[in-house]
Parts: structure tokens; sequence; C-alpha cells
């Protein structure tokens, strides 16, 4: 008997009542068939648990890539190219919120990451970036309450995100697009909305403005044509140096190399640098500001300056101290170290010289006895000092004797300090006990960490 055939029967017995005969014998014959291999075995029937939802395709995927980004809490530059590819690329599919999710966790990790990690993001992943704060920003304009929840979560992630970047007022003025106008938009609405969000969001707006409006206006924002196309110039001869370029690049001249790993793009670095020596001219057309430009480009372009120019491309070096820099401190390590050593020894030349030995008159190198120990060396002093010495040499013997004789100063107590007992310093502790040692205060962690950590923690929840 096969199963379809039982399973028959016992439909027909169904309909007919249940007549309990019929349903022993059916019950026997299924357990017949069981013996002899026709029905399958139990073990092989897999439970079905209804209760348990199945997880959609895209829910798997972004809680792969949360898992991926979140791993160390932060980002090694090397890795974060594949993850904003896997942004663009594979995240385009998944629904808006798990994307913008995202993109957010991204941008809160990159703000905890080393510097070459926030170098290489600064040259390509801008542009989502500024897609998140788009969104954020149109959501919470026209957004429901709870999607402006939302929202404020995408826009303290991005306001993170830029406080920890490298960026001045040129490059804002480089992605004014991407990134400035949705800025603009989000310090506007933080300023004119009267509620909570707003609240939470204006004191960090309101700080990297006035960040920004501090910095001198890039050479894109010049209003006089011969002032920008003057830094324009400059623009492309600080560009030059940090590409190692002593020269004009000719069409004879081979390609300029392009940027190393882990580092900005030159000409964003450039135009920060420019900014940074007009603000310290004050003008584009004085002899000084061209000057300067000229000696950074060529101190830049030198062969053994390659690690000086990784490090203003990776930003460990800000644009205001390169621009105050003179000859001397943008010489290669090689030749500072040359320089210190001849400086050394200049220096011991001249001690030497003037702590000479001086001769009595009248007495010649024939007429010296080489055998008792050499004069005594002193410094160079003016013969009215000289005059005196001996004569004041049993005054000072006086002096020195009297000093003795008088009573040893005081010892003067130590400033209190956290060890310390402030209210009571002299008091002892009773003999045989030591002293209690008070705690020293905890150091509060810094705010940043805690706001980071509570976004990714928010980030990296399920989205149903």
């Amino acid at each position: 008997m096969d199963v379809t055939t039982g399973s028959k029967r016992s439909h027909e017995v169904a309909d007919e009542g249940g007549d309990p005969s019929k349903r022993q014998k059916i019950t026997e014959d299924d357990f017949d068939a069981l013996l002899d291999g026709a029905l399958p075995d139990m073990h092989d029937i897999q439970p079905v648990d209804h209760g348990v939802a199945v997880e959609p395709p895209d829910e798997v995927a972004r809680r792969a890539f949360a898992e991926r980004v979140v791993v160390r809490r932060h980002i090694d530059d090397d890795e974060l190219p594949a993850l904003l590819e896997t942004l663009c690329n594979e995240a385009a599919r998944w629904s808006p919120l798990r994307r913008w999710r995202s993109v957010a966790l991204l941008l809160t990790c990159v703000a905890r990451s080393p510097r070459t990690c926030r170098a290489v993001f600064v040259a390509e992943g801008l542009p989502a970036l500024g897609s998140l704060l788009q969104e954020s920003v149109s959501t919470l304009e026209e957004g429901s309450a709870a999607a402006r929840q939302e929202a404020q979560m995408w826009a303290l992630a991005c306001l993170g995100c830029l406080r920890a970047l490298a960026l001045g007022r040129a490059t804002l003025w480089e992605h004014r697009h991407s990134v400035g106008k949705p800025f603009d938009r989000l310090h506007r609405w933080c300023s004119q909305e009267r509620s909570a969000l707003a609240a939470d969001l204006r004191s960090q707006t309101s700080a990297l403005c006035k960040r920004w409006r501090n910095q001198p206006r890039p050479a894109g924002q010049e209003a006089l044509p011969e002032q920008k196309m003057m830094r324009s110039r400059v623009i492309d001869i600080v560009c030059q140096g940090l590409m190692g370029i002593s020269g004009g690049n000719s069409p004879a001249s081979p390609a300029p190399p392009p940027s190393p790993a882990g580092a900005m793009p030159c000409r964003t670095v450039a135009a920060e640098v420019e900014t940074a020596l007009f603000g310290r001219f004050g003008n584009a057309s004085t002899h000084e500001y061209k000057q300067h430009a000229r000696m950074l480009r060529k101190n830049l372009a030198l062969p053994g300056n390659a690690r000086l120019r990784e490090r203003v491309l990776s930003g460990e070096i800000e644009v205001e101290e390169l621009a105050a820099m003179d000859s001397a401190s943008l010489a290669p390590d090689s030749l500072q170290e040359q320089r210190r050593k001849q400086h050394q020894k200049n220096l011991k030349s001249a001690i030497v010289k003037e702590m000479l030995p001086r001769l009595d008159t009248g007495i010649h190198d024939d007429q010296r006895n080489w055998n008792t120990a050499p004069p005594i060396m002193y410094s160079a002093r003016s013969s009215s000092q000289d005059g005196g010495d001996l004569a004041n040499a049993g005054s000072k013997d006086e002096q020195s004797t009297q000093e003795s004789h008088k009573s040893p100063e005081p010892v003067l107590e130590p400033p209190p300090t956290p060890f310390r007992d402030f209210h009571a310093p002299n008091v002892s502790a009773p003999a045989g006990e030591h002293a209690p040692t008070p705690e020293p205060l905890a150091t509060p962690a810094p705010e940043d960490d805690e706001e980071q950590e509570a976004l990714i923690e928010y980030f990296i929840k399920s989205v149903h």
C-alpha cells in the first residue's frame, strides 16, 4: 500500500463518520507499509517553524556590511575603497532605510579612523556624505515625526564626520554642490526651527560655521579678476611642488605622478595651502606672497622631501603650519641633519677660541715648564673685571665664611596635590598605621566617543 492510498483511506474514514474498526485497520496497514519502507522516515522530515520570520535578502546584506564596518570600530585606509564600492553598487538595491543607515554607520566609523583613512575619504567618499546630508535635510524639512527622528541620527553622523575631516573653506567651495549647499540648508533649518531636534543639531552646525568663517575666502570666491587669476596660478605652483615637479609642466615633461595611497588630492591640498598663504600675507599682489609660494614649490619638489609631501597630503602637517614654514624648516631631513652637525662643530670651535688660556706677559712657550699642569681655562672677561679678581679674592673668602655661619633657610611646604589632604596637611597618621591615600578623580571620557558609540549601536540594529 502506498502513501497516497493510505491518505485517501483516512479521508474516506473521516467522511463515513470515523468507524473505529476501520480506523484501526488503516493504522495497521500504515504500520506495515512503514516497516516495508514505503513511507518516508520521520528523521528525514524537517520541522517547519512558522514563528520565525525569514529576513529579506537586503537585510542579510546590510547586516553583513555592518559587521565588516564595526569589526574594530574604525576603518583602515586600504579597506575604505571596497566599502565605498559596496555602498555605490550593492546598497543601491536595498531599501532606502537600510541604505542610509549603512552610509551613516560608515561615516561614524570614518570619524574614529586614523588620519590616513580620513584623507582617503576626502578623496573618494565626500559624495556619499553629501547624499546622506541632502536626504537628512529633506526629511527634516518635510518628513513625519518618526522620519525626522531617523533623519536627526543621519545628520549627527554627517556632522561628526565633518568635524573629524581635514576640510577647509577651499575644499567646501570645491564640493559646494554636494556638501556645501546641503550643509547651508541644515544650518538654516536649525536656526529657524524651534524644536528639540533642531536644538541638538544647532550647536554642532554653529561650531562648524564658526571654524570655516574664520578662514580666509578661497580663490574660487575671489571677486577681482586679477586677484583670482594670480591666486589660481599660485595654486598651480603649490600643486606642482606637492607632485614633486620643480619647474613648469611643459609638454616634454613627464606626466605628474599620482597621489600616494592614504593621501588627499594634490589640487585640494594646494587650494587649502594657497588660502592659508592669502590669509597670512593679506594680498595676492605682494612680493612676499609670490616669493613664499615659489619657495614652497622649490622645497616641496626636492627629491629628498618625499616624506614631507606625504605628511602634507595625509593631513599630518596642517596647511597653516606649512604656510608659516621657512626654507630651513622645509629642507630635507638629511640636509637638516648636516646643518645641525655643522652648527655643533662651529659652536665647539667658538667655545675653544673663547676659553683659550691667557698667558702672562713676558712668558713664552720655551720658558714654560711643561711638566706642570696646564693653566686654568676661563672665559674671556673685560679688563676691569680681570683686574678686580685678585684684589677681591680675600673679600670673597670672608663672605663665604660669613654665609656658612648663617642659619639655614626654612624648608617650604610643597603645594597640595590631589593625593594630599587640603584641609589638614600637617595631620599625621596614628603610630603603626599608614595615612589613608585618597582616590584620584576619574578622568571623564570624551563626549564625542560616547556619542559615536551611541550612533554605532543605533545604526547596527536590525531593520524590520
